[in-house]
């Protein structure tokens, strides 16, 4: 007993037996709008005892219910869009970022973000993922497989604008129609600020700064004498803040690490020193863990280039 898509391939299935009934149940997943056919081979033996002199087929269509499509409500729009296979089906779904609009007007920036991802055809709506509190508006989608099970992932990039220049993200999995969130701002899975592993010691006489870590063998003097806007007063305290995540390590395959990139700050405006922590998801802990940590010299004109 077994099951074949329409091109003759069986797929991968498995049998529980109850009573005189049996259930397949698949291993993989069965694709949108697409025929297959059941398979019982002669010489089965049915509740009389009795064997199938020949074999027998019965063909049957899946159809994956939609959603409700957020975008029959004329308040909503698409701002970007693109296509990826992110479930794993072979076919490329066709991914959504989409907007509200502010007072019936479009904007760039909004507080409804929502991620559409619909199937191949583009008439229904597999998954709907509604960003909580956005910063500000997306700066588009990108697509990597950052857990490493084969399947691109989904990530979104959101900025503040501003002086300040802050970006927030979203990666999210949806292998098998199952959605599964790698990262937010408030389900971080792993990733940790760089002042729990980084320690730093501000010599404002001297016009440096002490950066080390033990738990990676760091220790690291940077020198911003020769910066343009430096502290003008002793007593200060310097802060990391978290700015941009980057898929680096990229294969054929598409897998990928992120490399975080934060800027240790003091007084406003000046950057004397920047981390840079390569993350990798670990599938056994199922979360983010440090793979390697750099410590550079910082870039006081960091605002101006983001501003």
């Amino acid at each position: 007993v077994y099951i074949k898509d329409n091109n003759g391939r069986k797929i991968k299935t498995s049998l529980f037996t109850e009573n005189n009934s049996v259930t397949l149940i698949p291993v993989e997943n069965y694709k949108d709008e697409c025929s297959y056919t059941v398979c019982v081979n002669k010489g089965i033996k049915g509740e009389k005892n009795n064997s199938l002199k020949e074999d027998v087929y019965m063909k049957f269509k899946v159809e994956v219910p939609s959603k409700y499509d957020i975008l029959n409500d004329p308040d909503y729009y698409v701002k970007y869009e693109k296509f990826a296979d992110v479930n794993g089906d072979g076919l490329k779904e066709k991914v959504q970022v989409v907007y509200k609009k502010v007072e019936g007007e479009i904007f760039n920036f909004t507080e409804d973000i929502r991620i559409l991802i619909r199937n191949n055809y583009g008439n229904k709506i597999l998954e709907e993922i509604k960003i909580d509190d956005p910063i500000g508006p997306a700066r588009g989608l990108k697509f990597y497989d950052f857990n490493k099970d084969g399947i691109v992932d989904i990530m979104l990039c959101m900025y503040s604008g501003g002086s300040a220049g802050d970006e927030d993200y979203g990666i999210y999995s949806f292998k098998k129609n199952e959605l599964k969130k790698l990262y937010t701002r408030f389900d971080i899975k792993g990733v940790k600020t760089p002042d729990e592993y980084i320690k730093f010691k501000l010599n404002p006489y001297d016009e440096n700064i002490e950066v080390w870590s033990k738990q990676f063998n760091l220790h690291k003097i940077f020198n911003f004498s020769n910066y343009s806007r430096k502290p003008s007063y002793t007593d200060y305290e310097g802060y990391f803040t978290l700015l941009n995540f980057n898929p680096i390590n990229i294969n054929s395959k598409g897998e990928a690490d992120i490399e975080v990139t934060s800027y240790l700050a003091i007084n406003y405006k000046v950057y004397i020193a920047e981390a840079k922590t390569t993350y990798t998801w670990d599938k056994n802990k199922d979360m983010w863990v440090i793979k390697d940590v750099k410590v550079l010299p910082g870039n006081e004109e960091i605002y101006e280039i983001r501003g």
